[in-house]
């Protein structure tokens, strides 16, 4: 017997165990219904470090039903029989279920079979729900897979009506980024936009400072202001109350000193050639009073230092 189907054979062994409840010793209940699925354990523990620990630890579970409320009986049933077959029928709607099932119960290779679809159903409607998930899961594979998404379709994500529904801790991730496809002004307007949401969802007033308020300080101290052209700075930032009367002067010194007419790419041959021809050497943390590091544009190829 070949060995791809000496796997479908065992597979097929498995699955028929596991529907006709031959000779289960344990019982999971799904849901807030505790609709019951019988096992084995011996199967659950193989495929899972939780499952083993939860069987055969020095505190193994002694019941015969284990309680899952948190998992809904169609999610469970489909994770349970990946551990018995090692296939999974995935959709976009249970796809993010499953996958914090996998990463609940420790099995990696289903939470990578998770990712895989999840990386081909990305689009600038869906990403933002998308991140806040991978935050919420502390999936890091699937952040930076989230946060490559929208650097290279910035424009769209920004404009998308989902961008509003992005967390607070998902738009930091995105603000944290050192590279982005759209310029630092309307990233700042995009900021302005999910405040804007915010206050109106509170029923808060939307003023410049309700909107710094909802952004908090931290997010306001990642925008970096001096990556904005001089116009764009005048006619978005300086013209509100949104930074105070100091901070407007010292970013507008910032620009002038730097003199940047464009957003520059973060690479060691502009630092370089920054150093060489504006002598800025040892000053570059006073780019900003908010950051040391200029966001770059990834689309503006022509801007690369001769």
């Amino acid at each position: 017997m070949e060995k791809n189907e000496n796997s479908s054979w065992l597979s097929s062994s498995n699955i028929n165990m596991l529907e006709k409840h031959i000779l289960c010793d344990v019982t999971l209940s799904a849901g807030n219904g505790n609709q019951p699925i019988q096992c084995h354990k011996c199967i659950l523990a193989s495929r899972s470090p939780v499952f083993e620990a939860m069987f055969c630890g020095p505190l193994a579970e002694s019941k015969q039903v284990i309680e899952m409320p948190d998992i809904e009986e169609s999610v469970l049933s489909c994770f349970v029989r990946y551990m018995y077959s090692g296939m999974v029928d995935l959709t976009n709607n249970t796809v993010m279920h499953i996958l914090y099932a996998a990463k609940k119960y420790d099995v990696p290779d289903l939470q990578s079979k998770c990712r895989s679809f999840l990386s081909k159903i990305m689009s600038t409607k869906n990403i933002s729900i998308t991140l806040n998930q991978a935050i919420d899961f502390d999936d890091s594979i699937l952040q930076t897979m989230c946060l490559d998404f929208i650097v290279k379709q910035s424009d769209g994500v920004l404009k998308s009506d989902s961008f509003v529904e992005m967390s607070r801790s998902a738009l930091k991730a995105v603000l944290m980024c050192d590279t982005f496809g759209v310029s630092e002004d309307q990233l700042f307007l995009a900021c302005k936009r999910w405040a804007q949401h915010a206050c109106e969802s509170a029923g808060r007033e939307v003023t410049d400072e309700n909107l710094r308020q909802t952004l908090g300080e931290d997010l306001v101290n990642l925008i970096r202001f001096p990556a904005m052209p001089m116009k764009e700075f005048s006619e978005y930032v300086a013209t509100g109350t949104f930074l105070s009367q100091t901070e407007t002067l010292n970013e507008f010194r910032s620009i002038a000193e730097l003199n940047i007419q464009r957003i520059v790419r973060k690479s060691h041959g502009w630092m370089s050639y920054l150093e060489k021809h504006f002598q800025i050497s040892g000053k570059w943390d006073s780019v900003s009073t908010n950051q040391s590091r200029i966001r770059g544009n990834v689309r503006n190829e022509n801007m690369s230092p001769s």
